[in-house]
């Protein structure tokens, strides 16, 4: 039984099928690592000072929430936008025109208020660091390859699309975005997808509480520490970077790439 058919055995009191536990493998594993963000720098600042591994990874984990790994947030919108479409009667193309449409607009009537709050950008969208998060693209695919997208997953595509006509140029979402439209469409909840991607994560943190331990030196903000912000992006750079040279996968480890550009959805057979 692998890690991921546990998971959904503890947390719905049964075992998935073998394609959703291929999905959520394929979760686990897509969001487990992506160097420096709001929780690895946490982690990071709370191991110079406490030195221990708990609170290293529950301060990583503590980070997470309304713009860091917002999934909670994203699956509950996209949850609230299909109740609505089901009520009005609306395809995906309209309820995605609304939704975005009244998330741009500096005047939002109540009703929109109260179904999706005042969010001025959408949940599980964009990314600060890359113009397009290209996981997405991937989860997407995957998910509709397997057959478990469905009314969720078919929503964010239609909302990408959406995003152009408001905001000038098209937005994509984010992984967190893409996770959470699948994972709910597997029957997840809004707060079980947020605990998810924590769980992934939860794999680098430890990387990065054990890192900053052993390499670097306590209390990090010392006056003559040399200390680069921690969301830096040139620490994305190879001059930063001392670990293992390249190496080669073997074929069989070796995945297609994205067959299709844009998303073009797929119902499950």
């Amino acid at each position: 039984m692998s890690f991921a058919e546990v998971l959904h055995l503890i947390w719905k009191g049964e075992l998935p099928d073998r394609n959703v536990a291929r999905m959520l493998d394929a979760l686990l594993v897509c969001f487990a690592e992506h160097a420096m963000s709001p929780s690895s720098a946490s982690a990071r600042m709370v191991m110079s000072g406490a030195g221990y591994i708990i609170p290293g990874l529950a301060g990583g984990i503590l980070s997470m929430g309304y713009t860091h790994v917002d999934a909670h947030e994203a699956a509950q919108t996209w949850i609230t936008a299909i109740k609505l479409m089901k009520e009005k009667g609306w395809t995906y193309e309209q309820t995605a025109d609304y939704l975005a449409g009244g998330i741009r607009s500096k005047e939002k009537d109540d009703k929109f208020v109260r179904l999706f709050g005042e969010r001025e950008y959408i949940a599980g969208w964009h990314h600060p660091q890359h113009v397009r998060d290209l996981r997405s693209p991937r989860i997407i695919e995957l998910a509709e390859k397997l057959g478990v997208a469905g009314e969720h997953v078919r929503f964010v595509v239609a909302l990408e699309d959406a995003t152009e006509k408001y905001w000038g140029r098209k937005l994509y979402m984010n992984v967190s975005g893409a996770m959470s439209s699948t994972l709910v469409d597997m029957g997840f909840t809004p707060d079980e997808c947020l605990a998810f991607c924590a769980i992934s994560r939860s794999v680098s943190i430890v990387a990065h509480c054990v890192e900053e331990k052993t390499r670097e030196k306590g209390w990090r903000a010392s006056s003559r520490s040399k200390i680069t912000q921690p969301l830096d992006l040139a620490l994305q750079k190879p001059d930063y970077y001392d670990g293992p040279a390249d190496r080669h996968l073997s074929e069989e480890r070796i995945v297609e790439p994205l067959t299709r550009e844009p998303y073009h959805y797929v119902e499950p057979s």
